[in-house]
């Protein structure tokens, strides 16, 4: 009987730290706009949520070639229309609503001239 309460409370913890987590780590961007998780991961239960994959981000965030176009100032360093990938990146190469995001270019390249840091 001891381990099944055990059992329960762990359950119950766990739920609702992953609840809380999630709503502490959304993009302040997305919570200004009330983006709820359902927005994205569609109307499932949280247990069943799959990450995101670029044509939902793109319902949103319009078209690769849009994002392209507003880095356009970044003269042959537009990280949405490289000559590596053109515009062919998924957003989650980079960006993560969950985590902090992640600039592959300075795997390569020394960005701190050029490129802000990813929020």
């Amino acid at each position: 009987m001891r381990k099944i309460i055990i059992l329960l409370l762990f359950c119950f913890i766990f739920e609702n730290s992953y609840s809380d987590e999630q709503n502490r780590t959304i993009k302040p961007h997305h919570k200004e706009v009330l983006i709820d998780c359902r927005d994205c991961h569609g109307q499932i239960d949280k247990k069943d949520f799959k990450p995101v994959k670029t044509p939902v981000c793109l319902e949103c965030h319009k078209s690769k070639q849009s994002l392209a176009e507003k880095l356009d100032f970044l003269k042959g360093k537009n990280p949405h229309n490289s000559i590596h990938d053109g515009l062919n990146l998924n957003c989650y190469s980079c960006h993560s609503e969950h985590k902090p995001s992640y600039n592959m270019c300075k795997d390569c390249h020394n960005t701190s001239t050029w490129m802000r840091d990813i929020k």
